[in-house]
């Protein structure tokens, strides 16, 4: 029987000497990575993630005239809060430790408030760049 360490270092040694052509290279590639991944954890996660996505696409068509707008908002900005969010996590992370508030170890429901107010403000820093500097924003955070 060929065990998965087998299958592994066979996918490691074609990655490695480019046997296959990039775009099977980047699917292969990443088998080795996944296979690793205990299976319990693995099949949680996917299921989870399947789950929210065929929620979340069934309450947007369902609701697809009210979501519209504030997705599109979001789409205008998304690049720029991917380069801002760093700073205001770093900034929050900061506080936190002056304070002396441990975030480390904090439960599911913190690291979901933690994450939508990073997000928001984020978002917030990135609407006020393009007020203030028109189409130059995009030369400061790229949006």
């Amino acid at each position: 029987m060929i065990s998965v360490d087998f299958v592994v270092a066979i996918l490691e040694f074609q990655c490695a000497t480019r046997i296959f052509p990039p775009p099977v290279a980047a699917v292969e590639c990443a088998v080795p990575v996944i296979a690793r991944v205990p299976r319990p954890f693995l099949s949680y996660v996917h299921k989870l993630k399947i789950g929210l996505s065929l929620f979340l696409l069934a309450v947007m068509k369902r609701h697809e005239s009210a979501v519209a707008r504030p997705l599109a908002g979001l789409a205008e900005t998304s690049f720029g809060i991917f380069f801002v969010h760093a700073y205001c996590l770093r900034a929050v992370w900061a506080g936190a430790e002056r304070l002396g508030i441990d975030l480390e170890g904090r439960g599911a429901l913190t690291w979901l408030l933690l994450t939508v107010a990073i997000a928001a403000v984020s978002f917030g820093v990135v609407r006020v760049t393009q007020r203030l500097f028109g189409s130059r924003s995009r030369m400061l955070i790229g949006s």
